[in-house]
């Protein structure tokens, strides 16, 4: 059923995107390379890009379009022996961001030595100036509904020198190495268990509508939100005595460039009617260890991060 309904969405949102830009929509399956297994691991990524759009993870149901995408899925259940291929798209391909996203994405069954193999030729590629921060970091941990393989074996000899390794180097920004920390500690694992039981399985999309109860746009989620609510550790939150000052203080993490776009966000987030569980699930799939409960809860909270960022 999820499967024909993303299905069903893709093929909304490419002909939406032929009407707008006036283009032919690429049909996915007149592509040689998107279902030939001989084709290389380039091509089929490339074939799935086109197939996904311009700017597709923009859109708040990208991902979850894309893992269900057949071409895709057939792709990541044989990636233990594309990892080179796989490092040789990125560093010789010339691929655009999306191109290295979809790639990375499409390592996420690796297994507990496989991901470690990839892992260290990503840090090779950052070492090399192949890829940027950005990739580095979503390669090295990928948010937790992909894979949380680090997460699940944070015992495992590999994994811990893996990390460890990483967390010693002085270019890894203080976000990760405490994503480090809180892996190796096991205090990780013991909140994505927690997480697991507690929270739905199907977690809504945020509702598309606004205040005049007509249907909006599909929100549009920037990176640079992506990246914020890691930032956000729950146990400073529950002891934080200055609520408003604590919040200040972890946007001094993100850049202003940045900030001015996450308000911005926000801005256009809270203008929606989304209810407590959808506003939950914007920012939970992004840190699944930081939820609040109560009535509106998660709405102030938002409101609080926004209005700490000056308006530009």
């Amino acid at each position: 059923m999820k499967k024909n309904f993303a299905a069903v969405l893709l093929l909304i949102v490419m002909a939406v995107g032929a009407l707008f830009s006036g283009s032919r929509v690429w049909a996915a399956e007149s592509s040689p390379s998107i279902n030939d297994p001989s084709a290389s691991f380039g091509e089929r990524i490339l074939a799935i890009d086109k197939a996904m759009g311009g700017d597709f993870f923009g859109t708040i149901l990208g991902y979850d379009v894309l893992r269900a995408y057949q071409p895709f899925d057939d792709l990541a259940s044989h990636a233990s022996g594309k990892i080179d291929a796989c490092i040789a798209f990125i560093s010789n391909g010339h691929p655009t961001d999306q191109q290295i996203e979809i790639a990375i994405l499409a390592m996420h069954q690796l297994n507990v030595h496989d991901y470690v193999r990839f892992a260290r030729k990503i840090v090779d590629l950052y070492d090399r100036r192949l890829l940027p921060y950005w990739a580095f970091v979503q390669a090295i941990f990928p948010e937790q509904s992909w894979s949380a393989v680090a997460t699940e074996h944070y015992d495992d000899p590999e994994i811990r020198s893996l990390l460890e390794t990483i967390a010693a180097r002085p270019d890894v920004q203080a976000n990760e190495k405490s994503w480090i920390a809180d892996i190796l500690s096991g205090d990780a694992w013991e909140d994505l268990q927690e997480f697991r039981a507690n929270c739905c399985n199907n977690p809504p999309a945020p509702a598309a509508i606004g205040s005049d109860g007509k249907p909006l746009p599909p929100l549009s989620v920037p990176r640079a939100f992506k990246s914020l609510p890691r930032l956000f550790k729950f146990a400073d939150f529950k002891s934080s005595t200055d609520r408003q000052a604590w919040i200040a203080d972890v946007l001094k993490a993100n850049s202003p460039e940045r900030n001015v776009i996450v308000r911005r966000f926000l801005t256009e987030l809270l203008a929606t009617k989304a209810t407590d569980a959808e506003l939950e699930w914007v920012w939970r799939i992004w840190n699944p260890d930081f939820k609040l409960t109560g009535p509106g809860a998660m709405r102030r909270f938002l409101t609080q991060v926004r209005d700490a960022i000056p308006a530009s």
